[in-house]
């Protein structure tokens, strides 16, 4: 990844990759803030704009619980938290638009739509893509029994 062998140069990388892989667990013994002040502790992440995230995806009222106490859409928001809330590259969100209600997923769609704009790349792997992601998508993936079945490029857009 970006020229380097990520199981050797994983500390150089960190800092260019954010992820949210669907179902990683998470410390259920921890407030969500404690959690996410030692992430930004330990990975030199910017608690501020965690916060400023966190208000964005609705986590931050929530971030007083332990994380053991979340309902299966808010320990989604706070995975997607703690991705889109480093400064990265290059981000890996693994169904991101799962187990989420409306306006959430609004507000991820935003995210990301956001993100493109600044010329960062996102790779989604979904089986659920909204309409307003398909248009935007530069490429679109489709697998079928782990092998590659379309390859789907959108017309280029005109303005």
């Amino acid at each position: 990844m970006f020229g380097l062998d990520p199981w050797k140069y994983y500390y150089r990388l960190r800092g260019k990759i954010a992820f949210a892989f669907e179902g990683l667990p998470l410390p259920w013994w921890m407030s969500g803030k404690e959690f996410v002040e030692s992430v930004c502790m330990l990975g030199g992440y910017n608690m501020e704009e965690m916060v400023e995230v966190s208000e964005d995806l609705g986590v931050a009222e929530y971030w007083q619980k332990s994380i053991g106490s979340y309902s299966s859409g808010m320990k989604k928001r706070f995975l997607l938290l703690l991705s889109f809330g480093i400064k990265a590259e290059l981000y890996v969100l693994d169904e991101p638009f799962t187990l989420i209600d409306e306006e959430t997923l609004n507000k991820i769609v935003n995210l990301i739509s956001e993100l493109k704009k600044l010329g960062k790349t996102l790779l989604i792997a979904t089986h659920y893509i909204p309409e307003k992601i398909r248009k935007e998508a530069d490429t679109i993936v489709k697998l079928s029994r782990g092998s590659v079945s379309r390859i789907i490029t959108p017309t280029p857009k005109r303005f």
